[in-house]
């Protein structure tokens, strides 16, 4: 599992759309479990999955969940790549 592969604060809140705020409230309440990275807290997909599933979600809903993760996880590590690109030609160009 790359850095890519972990979720943010942001990210679950892009994801399940809601603030970032409630994401951070269910973290200090102990119901998403997540690591620190420094200050900045990552949730594994399957943490947040779940979470999810113990607040009932259905069999169908949690498959819909699993798709938009993986799906927002590629998008992200395309995102990464274009980004590492843009750095590597920033700094041929300024050699």
């Amino acid at each position: 599992m790359n850095n890519n592969d972990f979720l943010s604060v942001f990210d679950v809140g892009k994801i399940l759309d809601v603030s970032k705020e409630v994401v951070n409230t269910w973290l200090r309440k102990g119901k998403i479990k997540y690591s620190l990275a420094g200050r900045l807290q990552k949730i594994r997909k399957d943490d947040l999955l779940y979470y999810l599933k113990r607040i009932g979600n259905s069999p169908e809903s949690m498959e819909d969940f699993e798709r938009g993760i993986e799906n927002y996880l590629a998008q992200k590590r395309i995102w990464g790549k274009q980004f590492k690109a843009k750095l590597r030609d920033l700094e041929k160009a300024t050699r």
